[in-house]
């Protein structure tokens, strides 16, 4: 079966507080047949907790429409989904692939980190043959209405500065600027991905340190880019990773 490409859906360098958001109420409805979703709900939860690693549950904020991007307006119209009926639409595609009005468009928040030395912050989730493998993602995660309510564009940066607090230690005291670069489709899970660059006041040693002294262990540990290799490296990832180093493109 043929991979779907992620693709860039809208490139700016721009503030979250530009964006605008509008809620909306109406719950999502897939079209068509997609199959028993709940059936490939509990199949997941069974297997996983066999495993001894039961699925989170939860509910993600979700792109309503794209229309905001492909018009320039900045609005974001954003609904929400059960984690759910998220993964369940995964399995599904994997199977047979989804047409775009099935797609969940489940919104998260990434970051590319760059250190005072010139280097730019990667997490690794156990270890792999290569340093580039697909254990590598760039620090981030999802949104989700549990956790936050979001009324304007600048709680999108709020979130991804708690999530950068929760993976690897550093708080909005250690940031110097954050800038959005804009929003990616992941092909393979059909999320929504802001993507932020964040410059820290902090020198690489000092990231280390702090992330050593982290109470939470999602990322085993992390990996150092240095600038001028960035385009390269991103491009050498696979997924949506592998088209960030376009956001970086003037």
């Amino acid at each position: 079966m043929s991979v779907r490409e992620s693709e860039i859906l809208f490139k700016a360098r721009s503030q979250a507080k530009d964006f605008s958001v509008r809620i909306s109420r109406e719950p999502f409805s897939p079209q068509g047949d997609v199959g028993d979703l709940q059936a490939s709900w509990n199949a997941l939860q069974a297997a996983s907790q066999l495993k001894g690693a039961p699925i989170w549950e939860g509910t993600y904020y979700r792109l309503v429409s794209l229309n905001g991007f492909k018009t320039l307006e900045k609005t974001l119209e954003l609904g929400t989904i059960p984690y759910s009926t998220v993964r369940a639409l995964i399995e599904r595609d994997k199977q047979s692939p989804l047409g775009f009005e099935n797609f969940p468009l489940h919104l998260n928040t990434g970051a590319l980190i760059r250190t005072t030395d010139g280097y730019y912050i990667f997490g690794q989730k156990g270890t792999g043959p290569r340093p580039n493998d697909q254990r590598t993602d760039i620090i981030g995660g999802g949104l989700q209405s549990s956790e936050r309510q979001v009324s304007e564009g600048h709680d999108l940066a709020r979130n991804l500065l708690k999530e950068m607090y929760e993976e690897i230690n550093i708080g909005e005291e250690h940031l110097a600027t954050l800038e959005s670069l804009g929003f990616v489709l992941a092909g393979d899970t059909m999320a929504v991905v802001m993507v932020f660059e964040l410059v820290l006041k902090l020198n690489l040693q000092e990231v280390q340190a702090l992330f050593n002294a982290r109470v939470e262990f999602e990322f085993s540990d992390l990996l150092a880019v240095p600038e001028p290799q960035l385009k390269n490296f991103l491009a050498s990832l696979n997924g949506y990773l592998g088209i960030l180093g376009q956001l970086l493109e003037s």
